[in-house]
């Protein structure tokens, strides 16, 4: 990422400059208290195997969390139309998606998603959703 635009936005919006001259970054450091730690392994492939809607499974290469061998398993479980996945290499587990790549990406497959529900006609947000990302 060689944008100085997106560094000085992620900057801005991601870190905190505190009174004693140290950082942090801006997020709710409690937020894991929200899972119970007596229960780590949480068990969704039951529910992924339940959705038919087309899917665009975005990950960062460098993910330890969603690793391509989970995004395998996930394509191969899939019993809906569409399944599709960006794989952003040198992103770690959350991409931006505040590069112009990232977003045509996104908008282009939106746009090829909107075509599969309308042939089969589902209802499509598609053009709406490209519009927001475009």
């Amino acid at each position: 990422m060689n944008d100085q635009r997106i560094w000085n936005h992620l900057i801005t919006h991601n870190i905190v400059h505190l009174a004693n001259g140290h950082y942090k970054f801006h997020y709710d450091s409690k937020i894991g208290e929200a899972v119970p730690r007596r229960n780590w392994s949480v068990r969704l492939w039951r529910y992924w195997k339940k959705i038919k809607q087309p899917v665009l499974l975005i990950r960062g290469g460098q993910s330890v969390l969603l690793t391509q061998k989970i995004s395998e398993k996930m394509k191969r479980s899939y019993r809906g139309e569409k399944f599709d996945e960006v794989v952003f290499p040198a992103c770690g587990h959350v991409p931006n998606l505040m590069q112009l790549s990232h977003m045509s990406a996104i908008s282009n497959w939106l746009g090829e998603a909107s075509n599969v529900r309308a042939s089969s006609g589902g209802f499509s947000a598609g053009n709406s959703l490209r519009a927001l990302v475009a």
